[in-house]
């Protein structure tokens, strides 16, 4: 019998810090807020956004961004992925499309003015929160597991403005977006 090379326990080193539960985070972001004006918290889609949005308040920012909120309406983003949809939700077509191609141009220019006009501090949060921050902001990115999204998709998943049968409009899950 040929021996596997798929390695079960697969493990990649960095360097950095670990920060473990809500507090610990908070407290960072704070005191990143101290030396920065500006703090985007981008999430794969799928992370729990209410969890996140809990967790953030209470850290004093002047101007707090919701991507969400930013986003096409719901009949727009149908429209633009419909065509990747196949009648079986589990078999779609990998697309074209990029986080950026979910965002309102005009929302998404508003809250660009907004954070360019902001002295005091900013945070925006959501998925795609790096298309609408600037240069000098203090990127995190919130992740979890994929088969933990999936395993929570109906209940807990933050979807891109869709209603029922949106399976489809998941990127990175269902259908696949690239770039940022």
């Amino acid at each position: 019998m040929k021996k596997s090379n798929y390695d079960k326990f697969h493990a990649t080193k960095v360097e950095g810090n670990i920060l473990k539960g809500w507090a610990e985070i908070v407290s960072k972001f704070s005191t990143i807020l101290k030396s920065t004006s500006i703090l985007a918290v981008d999430m794969y889609v799928g992370v729990h956004e209410v969890e996140v949005l809990s967790a953030l308040n209470g850290l004093n920012e002047d101007v707090f961004i919701k991507t969400r909120d930013l986003f096409k309406s719901e009949s727009e983003i149908v429209n633009m992925t419909n065509r990747f949809v196949t009648d079986y939700s589990l078999f779609v077509y990998i697309t074209h499309l990029t986080m950026a191609d979910y965002f309102d141009d005009e929302r998404l220019a508003i809250a660009k003015k907004e954070i360019e006009n902001t002295k005091g501090k900013v945070i925006i949060m959501g998925s795609g929160a790096s298309i609408v921050a600037p240069q000098n902001t203090y990127l995190v990115f919130a992740d979890m597991a994929r088969w933990e999204i999936q395993f929570n998709v109906e209940k807990y998943s933050n979807k891109l403005k869709a209603k029922k049968h949106d399976h489809f409009l998941i990127p990175g899950g269902t259908v696949h977006c690239s770039g940022p």
